[in-house]
């Protein structure tokens, strides 16, 4: 099949360019290829047979036995969806939403839990703390790390604050790599070229060598990967500074390396090692206003990211139990640009205006734990944990040049090169949280088939939260601020406790049921003084909220393992939500309490093998989520929401689906597999009066054929079968600006590819 662009090019792997990127996806390859050709696969059918583990209550125990809803995606089906990152994630799991402002940027949603403030969702890298951050609000700026080369993910639904801590109110999602292999050495390589009409081409590769240094002591893992291309978005000749089709390519480059060391028969170390860069050409979104795909903004985006991980864990295993010491390190820094001339526009300022943002944050995080191994009916999990999270975000809004960008970068830039009287607002947050927490949680085996778990977390949070005035809000002609300004010191300390109670009923090895009441918190903190001075209505902080989740559910492994069937029903009773307000002028949002919400939903998840070859799986999850009584100043703002507003965000409806087939063809297996998903409509604000935009709703769906022969792979796909430009992603923008303006972010138009895989 030949693809050609809007005039009329060759583009995707059929293009020039494509054709020598392939080949050289393929040369690199073939070294693999040449020793693997008599190497047998397991049959992946009989891969489901035993029961899963998962590590949801810090011990590894069966899926079967956890007493809370828990999604655990195995890596290798994972691979098979295309589920290679956290935006792809909701694509096979209808109970997980995310919210996406582009490449590193997202927001995750779990059970209609939504609001501005700090994340709602924890995210870990095994034991590492990876949790996003945005100075704006909104709980997003989670990276897109990548899943190459895991052992699972688990998605735990509801709050985890007693294991977790503050950042779980909703839920925490845990991705589990993959850890070297001490006894034999494995390789493996997999790429992948795709394109289509109105895209570049998008080359994905990445590569696993399982290295045992001394045999069955030490051991290295290395997984390294690279991602080129696949812009989709067009700029308008008209409205910006270039005219340049499919202008948002990405380039993704990282490794990461696992060596584990098993010092004794009862000592295990095990020290990991991560590192990526994003590079994204331009912005990741278009405007409402525009229509899909294409970016009309009079200045040009983009986003530079680079993470940065090292941990640490150990565990001595003990006749009664496991102690496990765990340290890791996490630094994030980024340079996000784009276009704010929406805003400038409120003064009739003349030309296009950036804005310029800067992260640097790290996250240290350090527990020490021991879980029981006792002989009788009871169990604990006990232990103490630390973290230190350092956040600096900084931004400059200027004008930008003929080329369409800031000539500087941030402030301390912009000054260096003498242009401060080219910005025209510039500031730094400086947040610092200090975390203690001590939990416990406990089992105990009523009978043997009924067990009741208690658990407890109390945490103390210790805020230092800073604002420096680089260059206050200014017209063109008003003087120039000498210097930074401190107008932001504030100090404060917050202690909280959640609670977790379940009873589990396992009456035979292949069903089994539970109640679960458990609460969750999540930390205040304090408005920008910018706002306070544009508005002085502006509140000076927020409260913390919290919430209480019920569930029940029920879980069934039934005919050998050949179906399971997972479902729960839960009641959330949210209060103090923390919500994001606009200010009377329009420029600028704060944050407040809302008063309190309940959400009261469904799910449902299964998988079926119901002849040889053939597996079946899907989902659905029904989310109904309100407030309960009126948001403060109902009365006086219309745009605040009222008792019955739905909040943000949250469609009610979303379901996933996944259907594979394969069959042996002499010494090969021919399969073909396709999976979809479906998400309803939802609002960006509680009503009409606010800025209350649609997220419309969508159905895609991804599907392959391919054939495997010992450890060759290859297979043909089409991404976006529907070809919907999905709106995974609204932002409405505040001021004086066209009714219902607002950023979209959306996926690739439907791709066609290849994909090679092998090892040895």
């Amino acid at each position: 099949m030949v693809i050609t662009n809007k005039n009329g090019k060759l583009v995707g792997p059929f293009s020039k360019k494509g054709v020598i990127k392939a080949a050289l996806v393929i040369a690199a390859s073939w070294p693999v290829m040449a020793h693997a050709e008599d190497v047998a696969k397991p049959d992946a059918a009989d891969a489901t047979d035993n029961e899963i583990l998962v590590t949801a209550t810090k011990r590894a125990v069966s899926v079967q036995d956890v007493p809370l809803a828990v999604a655990a995606l195995d890596g290798d089906a994972l691979e098979k969806t295309n589920a290679i990152d956290l935006t792809r994630l909701g694509n096979i799991d209808p109970g997980l939403q995310i919210q996406s402002k582009g490449a590193g940027d997202n927001q995750i949603i779990i059970r209609g839990i939504q609001s501005a403030g700090a994340s709602l969702v924890s995210v870990y890298m095994d034991e590492a703390v990876v949790t996003g951050s945005d100075f704006n609000g909104s709980g997003g700026r989670q990276s897109s790390l990548p899943f190459y080369d895991v052992e699972r993910v688990e998605v735990l639904k509801g709050p985890q604050g007693t294991l977790f801590g503050s950042g779980s109110m909703a839920g925490s999602v845990r991705v589990v790599a993959n850890k070297p292999d001490l006894d034999d050495y494995s390789f493996k390589i997999s790429g992948s070229a795709e394109g289509g009409a109105g895209t570049n081409a998008l080359y994905e590769t990445y590569g696993v060598a399982n290295l045992p240094i001394v045999k069955d002591k030490l051991g290295l893992r290395i997984t390294a990967w690279d991602v080129d291309g696949g812009g989709y978005l067009d700029r308008d000749a008209d409205t910006s500074p270039k005219a340049e089709n499919n202008t948002n390519d990405q380039h993704v480059k990282g490794a990461r390396a696992i060596l584990r060391w098993d010092a004794t028969d009862n000592l295990t170390l095990t020290f990991t090692g991560l590192t990526q860069k994003l590079v994204v050409d331009d912005v990741d979104y278009y405007m409402r206003t525009d229509g899909p795909y294409i970016i009309g903004t009079p200045t040009l985006g983009g986003w530079d990211e680079t993470d940065h991980l090292a941990s640490f864990v150990g565990e001595y295993k003990l006749d009664f139990g496991t102690i496990t010491a765990t340290s890791s390190y996490y630094k994030k820094e980024l340079l996000y640009r784009s276009d704010t001339t929406y805003i400038t526009k409120l003064f009739d300022l003349p030309g296009g205006y950036q804005i310029n943002e800067g992260q640097d944050r790290s996250i240290w995080s350090n527990e020490l734990r021991f879980a029981s191994a006792f002989s009788g009916p009871f169990q604990v999990v006990a232990g103490l944990f630390y973290e230190r999270d350092r956040d600096l975000s900084q931004n400059v809004i200027g004008l930008a040049a003929a080329d369409g960008n800031l000539p500087c970068t941030l402030y301390e830039d912009c000054s260096a090169k003498g242009l401060q009287s080219d910005l025209l607002f510039s500031r730094a947050l400086q947040h610092d949280v200090d975390q203690y927490a001590a939990f416990g949680q406990a089992d105990y085996d009523i009978t043997e088939k009924l067990t009741f778990t208690a658990g407890i977390r109390y945490y103390t949070g210790k805020l230092d939260w800073q604002e420096y005035s680089n260059q206050s809000l200014r017209l063109p002609d008003s003087p120039v601020q000498d210097g930074p300004v401190t107008t932001l010191d504030d100090k404060s300390t917050q202690h909280n406790t959640s609670f977790n109670f379940s009873l589990g009923w396992r009456p035979t090895d292949e069903v089994s049921f539970y109640a679960r009441a458990a609460s969750g918190f999540r930390l205040g903190g304090i408005n920008s003084l910018s706002s306070r001075q544009l508005d002085p209505t502006v509140p000076v902080g927020y409260d913390s909220d919290t919430l209480w989740n019920y569930e029940v559910g029920a879980k069934f492994a039934l005919f050998d393992r050949k179906l399971t069937i997972d479902t729960a029903a839960y009641y959330i009773d949210w209060s103090g939500q923390q919500v994001s307000q606009v200010t009377k002028s329009g420029i600028t949002s704060y944050i407040a309490n809302a008063g309190t919400s309940d959400v009261k939903g469904f799910e449902l998840s299964f998988s079926a093998r119901p002849v040889p070859g053939l597996t079946v799986g899907g989902g659905f999850t029904y989310t109904e989520s309100k407030l309960t009584e009126d948001q403060p100043l109902a009365d006086t703002d219309p745009a605040a929401g009222h008792k019955g507003d739905h909040i943000p965000l949250v469609p009610k409806w979303s379901f996933t689906g996944q259907l594979g087939y394969e069959m042996p063809v002499g010494s090969s297996t021919v399969y073909a597999q396709t999976s979809f998903n479906y998400r309803g409509r939802a609002y960006t604000d509680f009503n009409e009066n606010g800025l209350y935009i649609p997220m419309e709703a969508y159905f895609r769906a991804d599907a392959s054929v391919g054939v495997r022969h010992g450890e060759w792979d290859i297979s043909v796909f089409v991404k976006n079968l529907t070809d919907v430009a999905a709106q995974i992603g609204v932002v409405p923008l505040t001021g004086a600006v066209p009714d219902g303006e607002a950023s979209i972010t959306t996926i690739r138009p439907r791709t066609f590819g290849v994909k090679l895989s092998t090892g040895f």
